[in-house]
């Protein structure tokens, strides 16, 4: 059975955190989406991105730092965020 993340595995699953960002950045290469232009797929991997932003390891990453404030800026972006997150707000 797998371990569950912990303070004694942390340096392990950062380091699979690392990896996984590294082929990701090499499918983006040079591009500004990961296909020809910006797809649903460049919303759910933005919006996945923004789940490190409580951390610096996007910094080792600048393509892909980058590539989320692009599509964080993007107007399609902005409108899904607010939809997502609209459902946690309290009504008053």
């Amino acid at each position: 059975m797998p371990r569950k993340p912990g303070p004694g595995n942390a340096a392990q699953v950062e380091d699979q955190v690392r990896d996984r960002l590294s082929l990701l950045q090499d499918v983006l290469g040079d591009k500004d989406y990961l296909e020809s232009r910006f797809t649903v797929g460049d919303l759910m991997m933005s919006d996945v991105l923004r789940i490190l932003q409580h951390t610096d390891l996007l910094e080792d990453f600048p393509a892909l730092n980058a590539y989320k404030k692009r599509c964080g800026a993007r107007p399609a972006f902005q409108r899904a965020l607010k939809g997502q997150l609209e459902g946690f707000r309290e009504v008053a």
